[in-house]
This record gives C-alpha cells, structure tokens and sequence, in this order.
C-alpha cells in the first residue's frame, strides 16, 4: 500500500445544499464555441453573485445549477456574444446532500465544495491566490536566492473519494518570483517588451497575477471612470484600500510608469502601478531554468508540505454554521506492479521484459539494453527497409557557414543507426538574409518554397532560427508550419533548431573560405542531439521503427 495526497472530508453529514436547475435555451449550433459560451456563462455568473453555479449536462440538454438564495437575482437572459441565452427554471428545487457520491448530482456537489474551499482559504490573510481556482501561496518566501523570491504553496481540490463521499487533493506548488519591482521609472518600451508575461501585483493586503497587455499613461494622470466619476489611478487605490495605508503605496510616484491588464472580462481593461508589479519567472524563462530544480521537491517533502498545510489551514473549514475537517491520514492506493514489454528488434534479436517465472527486471538495465540493441549492427532497427525521399530545409545563412558540415553529420548518424536507409536528402535554402529574421519572415520565406514547388510533397525536415526573446513554450513557428504545409500541398513537416547545432561547429580560421569543423565533444551532448535529431526528425517520421511489441 502507498500514501497519496488525497485526504477524506469530515462531518459532511452535516451539510447540505438547495439548488434550482436552470434551462439554457437559444438558437446557436452545438459545438465547442457553445461549450466554451457555457462555461464563460457559469463562471461570469459565479463571480457575480458570489455563488457556486455549476453546469450540468442531461443528455442534449445543458442546464445550470444555481444556488435557491441566487435565482432571484439572475437575469431572465443572457448576451454570450454572438447569441442571446434564455435561462428557464426547470422541475422542483434540488436537495443536496454530501454523503454519498456517483450520481449526476456529483459535479453540483464538487461544485459546491470547492467553491467553499476557496473562499474559506482566501480570506485567509497569510495566504495569496494568483487568481481563481489557483494555488494558494504563502505570503512569506520560502527562499530568496539572487533576485528571486520562491513560495511555497499548494494546490486544492475537491474529489470523489474511494468508497463513498468526498475529499480533497493537496498539491504543492512552488512559484518563483522576481524580488524587486518593475520600478515606478520603468519605460515604456520595457513594459511593452514584457507583454503576455506575469506579473504579482501587491496592492497592499490584496495579491494576485496579471498579465501584461501594454503601458500607460503615468500613475497620475492614468484615468478611469468609477462609480460615475473620473478618477486617477493613485486616487483610486488611495480610496479602495482599508487605513491607514503602508508607506509604500501613500508614497507612490505620481510620475510612476503604469501596466495595463485585462480583466476577468476580456474588453475590460485595468491599471496598476509598475512599482507594485513584480515578475512571475517560469523554468522557460532564462532566469527561471537557472532555478528549476528548486521548483522540484521530491515525494517525502512534498507530502511533509502539504501535512502541515492542512494541519494550519483545514484543521476546521466554516461553511455557514457547519463545521468540516480533514482527516489526518491520507487516503491508501493498492501498489500495481506492471510488467516491462517484450520487444522485438531487426534480426528477430528481442529484449524480454518480464524474465522467466516472472522475475522482475531492472528497468535501467531494460533501458541500457534497449538502447545497445538499437545501436547494435546484428539487431537494429525493426523497420530497415530504405527511406523514401526526404528533403532538407536549411535556412540560406546557415548553409553559408557551418551547415553543409551539420548535414554530413546529420546524414552519417542516420546511417549509423539505419545502415539501409540511404540516406541522401535534398537540401533546399530559404531565405533569411535579405531581411531581419522573425518567426513570420521565415514562415513567409518557407511556405513560398512550397507554392513555387522547390519543396516536393512528402516527409520534410526544416531547421529554423529560434523565436528569441520569447519563451519555448510560446513559440507558435513550428506549428503553423507543420499545419499549413501538410494542406494543400502535402508535405509532412517536422521542424528542428538552429540553436544546438551552431554552438557545436567553428571555423578553422577567420579567413573567408576556411572550412568548419566540429567541436571537441568530451560529453558526447552533441552526439546525442545528432542521434535524437535522426530519430526524431527523419527515421519515425519515415515510419522506420526502432521496435515492436513482441507477441511471445
């Protein structure tokens, strides 16, 4: 038996819920815009009056469950954009009772209790919430290290638990977070670099993310209508925080650079302070995968975490005039030990999983094992019939300097781990000199290759220059590519980077002419990435598979 993070809720006899269903009715067509329409509506709603309103689904019918206190206060219709909702009642108000669980009243009781979870943590002035249904973090760093504040915090959530009733997930986070402020004197063109990324905006007591959209005017003279009047940015935090004020915030600049943001409602556009805005660094960042082994705990602290947590925060939960707890020992998952396949190489060599009488094998030798087995010339491949043409895309630059020397390794690699592959793609150039080189300007240049038809339909490799200034995790190039390529013009696009294979390659001299040769490669990282490169990007995408499952 192993421990979990979930623990069962306690005294959940003793609470109980009233709720009226909601028909939503009104001509649009069913698809994931409707969908997407009706949680967009719950959410707005549940916001609004402050209320657990939750979607439900009978068969066709979409439905809203919302609280007896709430349906008098709802509005009989309800603009979703690009259609108009109608809201009718539906049959007798609902009773909902928490004890037992697995019938369509589950997600109205889910609803409910994480709704109240929420809310019971969020008043909680040693704790933080980015924003809604988030984490809650500790106000306190658990580590400063350099510039960057780390707090601890974890995640809630209300489930179904085994055997009957309900509990909850506890899961710890860790966010890292930029110690010192954007700064009252940060420009525009700097605010404006930051768009799309995060931001902890600490107005005083209250705590929470935003994402940058752009800069404004000055802390001063930034303006926006509240409670039908005209008011200044500073005026207003000066109006809506409790007295007296921190220091820190009677003192702001009026001449202060301003961040905009959008609200919970996308056309809603707000304001804050940059000196009160501090960025959020996630492990895409550069500054955050510097730090990103710190983000990750192993099992015995997290759980240790995330005890003491409940231990301070769920001792007792007050929902109305109930009550409820959670349990002290977590919930206890039976151990299942799966089985490492057999698998069948070239040459019928095969590696067995599960040894005779069932004996357990090492999964790092299984691992070790495979990878010998791939390498080795009398198993290899399972697949080793010959490749079918493949074309190279090469930016132009690229193939000027150090890249005929990256294909010949790239195709020597292929070979090593395919000796039938015959490998000899056609490289094809696009165009990155003429112009400054963007995501859209090589999207422009390489598409052109495929209407003019230097790029043959098929399987194709494209090595790109990376989106700088932006996170992996943003980047949208290969994407597009591998989309607009395969419709109309049928090519099957995997995209690689320049990013590895220029730091591997120097030229033998300054002089125009000297040839490029590779690095000293004492680690072999370079031959890895020539490996995974030739794997990834020509041999599965070719359909030539390293294994198969055996069937014995």
């Amino acid at each position: 038996m192993r421990e979990t993070n979930l623990y069962r809720l306690l005294n959940l006899d003793r609470l109980s819920a009233r709720y009226q269903l909601f028909e939503i009715s009104g001509e649009y067509e069913r698809g994931p815009e409707y969908y997407a329409g009706i949680t967009r509506l719950q959410r707005r709603l549940s916001r609004k009056h402050g209320a657990a309103i939750a979607p439900l689904q009978r068969g066709d019918q979409m439905l809203l469950a919302v609280p007896e206190p709430v349906c008098n206060q709802l509005e009989k219709n309800q603009d979703m954009g690009r259609w108009l909702a109608t809201l009718k009642p539906v049959g007798a108000p609902l009773d909902i009772d928490f004890v037992e669980s697995g019938d369509e009243k589950d997600p109205i009781r889910l609803r409910f209790l994480n709704f109240m979870l929420q809310s019971w943590l969020f008043d909680n002035k040693e704790l933080w919430q980015p924003r809604a249904g988030d984490a809650f973090f500790y106000r306190r760093p658990s580590k400063t290290i350099g510039n960057v504040n780390l707090y601890e915090g974890v995640g809630i959530r209300a489930v179904s638990y085994p055997g009957g009733g309900f509990g909850v997930i506890l899961d710890v986070r860790v966010k890292m977070i930029s110690q010192h402020s954007l700064g009252a004197d940060a420009s525009p063109d700097a605010i404006r670099r930051l768009r799309n990324s995060s931001c902890l905006y600490r107005m005083g007591g209250h705590w929470y993310e935003i994402k940058v959209a752009g800069a404004g005017p000055i802390l001063s003279e930034c303006k926006f209508k509240a409670n039908g009047e005209w008011v200044s940015l500073k005026e207003h935090i000066h109006r809506i925080l409790p007295k007296p004020l921190p220091q820190h915030i009677a003192n702001l600049d009026g001449d202060g650079s301003v961040i905009t943001y959008r609200g919970s409602d996308a056309a809603d556009v707000k304001a804050a302070p940059a000196a009160l805005c501090f960025r959020v660094l996630d492990t895409h960042t550069k500054a955050g995968a510097k730090l990103q082994r710190e983000t990750i705990l192993p099992p015995a602290a997290r759980r240790s975490k995330a005890y003491k947590f409940k231990k301070k925060f769920l001792a007792e939960i007050a929902i109305g005039d109930v009550s409820l707890s959670v349990d002290d020992k977590s919930a206890r998952a039976t151990e299942h030990i799966f089985d490492l396949p057999n698998l069948l190489f070239g040459k019928d060599r095969r590696l067995n999983g599960t040894g005779a009488q069932s004996l357990r094998v090492n999964p790092r030798d299984y691992a070790k094992k495979r990878r010998t087995l791939l390498e080795d010339k009398s198993a290899g491949f399972y697949e080793d019939s010959p490749l079918d043409a493949q074309t190279l895309v090469m930016p132009q630059s690229v193939m000027d300097t150090w890249g005929p020397k990256f294909v010949e390794d790239l195709v020597s690699s292929v070979k090593n781990l395919h000796p039938n592959s015959n490998y000899n793609p056609t490289v094809v150039t696009f165009d990155d000199v003429s112009s400054r080189i963007t995501p859209s300007s090589q999207a422009i240049a390489i598409l052109k290759l495929a209407q003019d038809n230097a790029i043959p339909p098929g399987d194709c490799a494209i090595m790109v220059h990376p989106q700088s200034g932006r996170t992996r995790k943003e980047e949208e190039l290969p994407a597009l590519l591998i989309n607009k390529l395969r419709e109309p013009f049928g090519i099957h696009a995997s995209v690689f980077h320049t990013t590895v294979p220029r730091q591997a390659y120097r030229q033998e001299s300054a002089e125009a002419g000297a040839p490029y040769i590779r690095k000293q490669d004492a680690k072999g990282q370079f031959a890895g990435y020539l490996k995974g490169a030739a794997l990834n990007k020509v041999l599965l995408p070719n359909a030539k598979w390293p294994f198969v499952l055996s069937q014995e």
